[in-house]
């Protein structure tokens, strides 16, 4: 069996240990062999995605999974905006509880803040001047969910907050 490719895309699948802590020699523990049989077949066929979540494998884009309201301007969204603001428009949506125009705003201030910066997900900091008051305040949703700087990371890297109920957001890299 070929572990090299499986283990360096799916080190998940693999439960290593480390033999001695000053060589960082690894050798793997356990392992899940159906899991990994499903891992090759996706590596072979091509249908192994590359795009990096925590529960999905790729970000649901089948049509049916999504409300009717939201189908009709799905395909011209993606077009127009791209996967990657899509999905985080879809995320806020989903924390947010409805479809808001000041929390899709946020969104767009931290996708642009990660074009400018040249910049994944997580390594924005965040300083909000939203407040806590809607609808400013929604804003702070878009901006966390789009960004990856969250009020549960912490103050020394993530978002912070000023109560001012402005439309002003400080994203620093």
């Amino acid at each position: 069996m070929s572990w090299p490719p499986v283990y360096i895309l799916t080190p998940e699948l693999f439960n290593m240990t480390i033999k001695l802590p000053q060589t960082r020699i690894r050798y793997v523990k356990s392992f899940n062999i159906q899991l990994i049989k499903e891992a090759m077949i996706d590596i072979l066929s091509g249908d192994y995605v590359t795009e990096k979540n925590v529960v999905f494998n790729a970000f649901p884009d089948e049509r049916r999974l999504f409300n009717y309201d939201v189908r009709q301007i799905m395909d011209s969204a993606i077009a127009r905006y791209g996967h990657d603001e899509w999905k985080a428009c879809v995320i806020t949506d989903e924390f947010h509880g409805h479809l808001g125009v000041f929390s899709i705003v946020g969104v767009k201030m931290g996708i642009k803040a990660r074009e400018i910066f040249g910049v994944g997900p997580d390594e924005l900091t965040v300083v909000s001047s939203a407040g806590l008051v809607p609808p400013y305040s929604c804003l702070n949703d878009g901006i966390q969910v789009s960004t990856g700087a969250t009020l549960g990371q912490g103050t020394h890297l993530g978002f912070k907050m000023q109560y001012k109920n402005s439309l002003m957001a400080i994203l620093q890299f």
